[in-house]
């Protein structure tokens, strides 16, 4: 029973050892029971490290599964999005399909009369001009957005430099419906007698040959001038059409002599798809006004400008023949079917834009936005100070010349340019 015990105790320690403390503590217990209870007890301690390993075997091996399974997923994922940076790539390189089902008559040339970018262009509020430091304005109409981008382009613009009194707007004031006019390049004699044009979008024009004529200075915009039968017709780079002067109030021409015209006003804009922007005018006294556009199936958009009598009409001659300047520009409405949408009020005062009130209208009911306030500064600083006692400084001895002196004298002299 001795030696039993003994092998037990010594076996139990090398249990011990291995598995620790736990499993040496139940063994002791065990061997104070039968011999043959021993026996057993000892057999299954032997065995149970086997199944312990077994089990963390088990789990080593799920671990590794894990493992191996999030290497995978990661590695799906690097895929991923090397797949969509592909996808992504040949998006950027391959054109959109909207751009290319779009017709070429909607890439107008931002200097086109009624081309979208001139409106984005317009709505800038002002601009100090680099030439001469004078100011220029402009207020843009907001216009609903005809048939295939085919819009007409209306701004109020203001020119501080702009001194003519025969504006159809107020003093410096204009409004930028397109026009083609002659140049006074040889007198008022000779302005019907030969051919100079300007046109409004591109400046001057130069004849090439039959009456085609082009900007002397090309912009980037292509546009191509037919002179013919005293009318003009403009054709852009992509086969939209512009009449000018096709009836009599959009020419401004002389009372006795309708042969000899001044200046022709945009009348009709025609795109290949058959969309149309139609203008009429009103005539008096020599001076042209415009009176309603109409665009987009059979007009259903309409602008309408409300004239008002002027406060003192202006007379001008600048055309050889005498142009009286008895109304003005106080009102643009803009209309759906005929319905008021928006309108921009002009206060005048003095022949000059006081305030600019736009409105808009829904359900017969007005709503004002904020008004724009104008205020305008006519100030003249003389070159000289009138000044009866003018002392000469005391270190000037008194070196006063006449004007007409031939002194070759060299230095600082004073001289009485007035008397």
């Amino acid at each position: 029973m001795k030696k039993i015990s003994t092998k037990l105790i010594s076996i139990l320690i090398i249990i011990q050892m291995t598995f620790g403390s736990s499993v040496f503590a139940q063994e002791i217990q065990k061997t104070e029971t039968k011999q043959g209870v021993q026996k057993t007890q000892v057999q299954e301690t032997v065995n149970e490290p086997t199944e312990v390993l077994d089990i963390q075997k088990d789990l080593e091996n799920t671990q590794k599964e894990q493992t191996d399974l999030q290497d995978e997923t990661s590695n799906e994922k690097e895929e991923l999005k090397e797949k969509l940076k592909e996808e992504l790539k040949d998006q950027k390189e391959k054109p959109k399909e909207d751009d290319k089902e779009k017709p070429k008559t909607q890439a107008k040339s931002a200097s086109s009369p009624d081309s979208a970018e001139n409106q984005n262009q317009n709505q800038a509020k002002h601009k100090i001009s680099d030439f001469d430091g004078s100011l220029n304005y402009n207020y843009g109409i907001e216009l609903p957005k005809g048939r295939n981008g085919l819009t007409p382009n209306i701004v109020l613009s203001y020119k501080s430099s702009d001194k003519s009194l025969d504006s159809i707007v107020a003093k410096g004031w204009s409004i930028s419906i397109p026009y083609i006019q002659r140049i006074n390049k040889k007198g008022t004699n000779n302005l019907y007698t030969q051919n100079y044009f300007s046109s409004s979008i591109d400046g001057e024009l130069v004849e090439q040959e039959n009456g085609i004529y082009t900007p002397r200075v090309e912009n980037g915009s292509f546009l191509k001038y037919q002179y013919t039968n005293n009318t003009w017709t403009i054709t852009d780079k992509t086969g939209t059409i512009y009449e000018f002067g096709k009836t009599e109030n959009s020419k401004q021409d002389n009372p006795e002599n309708t042969e000899q015209v001044y200046k022709w006003y945009l009348e009709k804009t025609t795109d290949t798809n058959g969309n149309t922007i139609s203008y009429t005018y009103f005539k008096d006294a020599g001076q042209i006004y415009p009176d309603t556009i109409s665009y987009n199936q059979s007009g259903i958009f309409k602008i309408q400008f409300n004239r008002s009598a002027k406060e003192r009409t202006n007379t001008s001659y600048k055309t050889a023949f005498k142009v009286q300047t008895n109304y003005r520009i106080d009102k643009i409405s803009i209309l759906i079917n005929d319905e008021k949408k928006k309108e921009y009020n002009l206060n005048i005062q003095n022949n000059l834009i006081k305030d600019i009130q736009e409105s808009g209208f829904e359900n017969g009911s007005e709503i004002k936005l904020p008004k724009e306030d104008f205020d305008y500064i006519n100030k003249t600083v003389s070159g000289f100070i009138k000044n009866d006692n003018f002392l000469l400084p005391t270190d000037s001895n008194n070196k006063v010349i006449q004007l007409n002196s031939h002194s070759s004298y060299k230095g600082t002299f004073f001289q009485d340019v007035n008397g």
